[in-house]
């Protein structure tokens, strides 16, 4: 396994248990470039996006999905953390294209959020 994969997995993942880590690590091989994965863990971790999302007023969904092989949940969860009024929705079953594989849940995720404004 790439030695920039697995740092990756240790930096963004680093709550979860090492095996987690590394599976997911593994899984990524051949499918995901590590600068790549590199540039998208920090964009949700690195000082820069804090005070943009924390100064988000709206409010606003993270739609994840739990097979992404780019962006992992943990990540998503980050990013909805940091909005004040920020909430994460985890499509079962979607990868990288939820917002077209899993159209109506990503529909009904943004209606809710439009009758609670």
């Amino acid at each position: 396994m790439p030695y920039a994969l697995r740092s990756v997995a240790d930096l963004g993942m680093a709550n979860l248990p090492e095996d987690e880590r590394t599976r997911w690590a593994q899984s990524l091989e051949g499918h995901v470039g590590a600068d790549a994965l590199l540039a998208m863990w920090r964009s949700t971790d690195i000082a820069e996006s804090r005070p943009l999302l924390e100064s988000t007023s709206c409010p606003a969904i993270v739609l994840a999905g739990e097979l992404n092989l780019a962006i992992p949940v943990q990540w998503a969860a980050r990013v909805a953390e940091r909005l004040p009024q920020g909430r994460l929705v985890d499509v079962k079953g979607a990868g990288g294209a939820r917002g077209l594989t899993h159209a109506a849940e990503a529909r009904d995720a943004i209606l809710e959020l439009m009758r609670a404004v």
